[in-house]
């Protein structure tokens, strides 16, 4: 979990994974995925987060998370839940675009008459 909430941590998607050719949200669109922007900011992840703050208040900051983080098991938990749930949904929704880019490529590919090769 680290990463995700070291102040390190420029674009998640772009600089962290190092496989993504812009720094934007593709949850929201949003010009820069920060890890800030996804734990904070993102309204896709709304509900979820929405759902942590109902046990462990209103959090505003990455800072503000890692302190509710410190101040008891049953926070960190919460906390914690939320981050891998997040994260997990993000990597299955850019496994899955992935699959469907490589798709696109190989129908791409094959709609090339083999002529062209030669």
């Amino acid at each position: 979990m680290f990463p995700i909430l070291s102040p390190y941590t420029k674009a998640i998607s772009h600089l962290f994974s190092g496989r993504e050719p812009t720094p934007e949200c593709h949850e929201c669109g949003a010009p820069l995925d920060t890890a800030l922007h996804t734990l904070v900011e993102c309204a896709t992840w709304g509900p979820q987060r929405s759902q942590m703050e109902k046990v462990v208040g209103p959090v505003r900051s990455l800072e503000n998370m890692v302190k509710a983080m410190l101040s008891s098991k049953r926070y960190w938990s919460e906390v914690a839940s939320f981050c891998e749930s997040v994260m997990t949904q993000k990597e299955a929704r850019k496994s899955k675009q992935l699959s469907i880019d490589t798709k696109r490529m190989r129908l791409k590919f094959e709609s090339v008459p083999l002529t062209e090769f030669d």
